[in-house]
């Protein structure tokens, strides 16, 4: 059953709809078109990718296993800036589906769109965000890092809503922990 509620939020989340003022573009670059407030919602998936994991069983042996794809929903509040040049925000997990040891905290990013986004059109952008992971393995001790991914993806416009479909990349992906006072 989880199963088929993660995969229903993460088919009708596959874009995230953000509330926005809809930008016009007949009244220029005036103080009251600078930034606008956006509230939405978002699901995320972060990929394994074959990634594996090692414990001590009950014997003393080490043995590895694999690593699931972890699953988040989050609130999202944001604001765009520079007359729809500039996106920043912050993104509050509400629900993770997986138990895989890994948690994810409140992420702040900013995302810049070199062209700026207007009504009923795809713009695309390209971003960075500051994201604390936490992962615990069984009664371990929790590890507690930053990662700061990279993104890219596109926006439309239309009328109150944006809608993105975007992706990242954490080139830092891999950490130690230590499942033993002195094994890693």
């Amino acid at each position: 059953m989880r199963k088929i509620i993660c995969c229903a939020v993460v088919l009708i989340s596959l874009t995230k709809a953000l509330l926005a003022q809809p930008y016009t573009v007949e009244n220029g670059k005036t103080r009251h078109r600078f930034a606008q407030l956006n509230v939405g919602l978002d699901t995320r998936v972060f990929l394994s990718d074959g990634s594996q994991t090692h414990f001590v069983n009950s014997e003393g042996l080490l043995e590895s296993d694999a690593l699931e794809n972890h699953t988040e929903a989050r609130i999202i509040i944001g604001g765009t800036h520079f007359w729809g040049h500039a996106d920043f925000y912050i993104g509050i997990p509400v629900v993770s589906f997986d138990k895989n040891g890994f948690q994810t905290g409140a992420e702040t990013g900013a995302k810049y769109f070199p062209w700026r986004i207007e009504r009923n059109k795809v713009r695309p952008f390209v971003g960075m965000s500051m994201l604390p992971v936490s992962y615990k393995q069984g009664e371990g001790t929790t590890m507690k890092r930053f990662k700061y991914p990279i993104m890219g993806g596109v926006v439309y416009n239309n009328k109150n809503h944006l809608l993105e479909l975007s992706g990242g990349y954490n080139y830092n992906n891999s950490g130690n922990y230590y499942i033993t006072e002195n094994q890693k």
